[in-house]
């Protein structure tokens, strides 16, 4: 594994669009209630002038890491995992997400979704 990145493994993935918010979740287990998880989310609404477009899409809760740095470098996505890059400021410089291959349509649907507002990198890896 990449050095000073954490590591999820996760056996569910749920992504979704409600009330024009994507939301795309990953978790350890499939109990209501799981021991590791990560919820990333971003409004697909857009802003009025007088409000700030966010630099990132937003970490909504995280059983990963303690504490979540605020700006996301890259994502990279591949058949079995997603690695999402963050400032090299922080401690934690990233997230490595390994997941079984059949969620992969899925977040290739949803994850450009998730960073494009943002302007976000986003690769699709081979």
């Amino acid at each position: 594994m990449l050095c000073n990145y954490s590591a999820l493994l996760a056996v569910n993935v749920v992504a979704y669009i409600e009330d024009d918010v994507c939301v795309v979740s990953f978790a350890s287990d499939m109990s209501p209630d799981p021991e590791q998880y990560l919820i990333l989310s971003e409004s697909l609404w857009d802003a009025s002038e007088d409000v700030h477009a966010s630099d990132c899409f937003e970490i909504l809760q995280s059983g990963v890491l303690g504490e979540i740095p605020a700006k996301v470098r890259l994502v990279e996505l591949s058949s079995d995992e997603m690695i999402i890059h963050f400032d090299e400021s922080s401690g934690t410089i990233g997230i490595v997400i390994s997941y079984p291959k059949k969620f992969f349509t899925s977040l290739c649907e949803f994850m450009p979704k998730l960073v494009e507002k943002a302007a976000v990198p986003f690769n699709i890896l081979g």
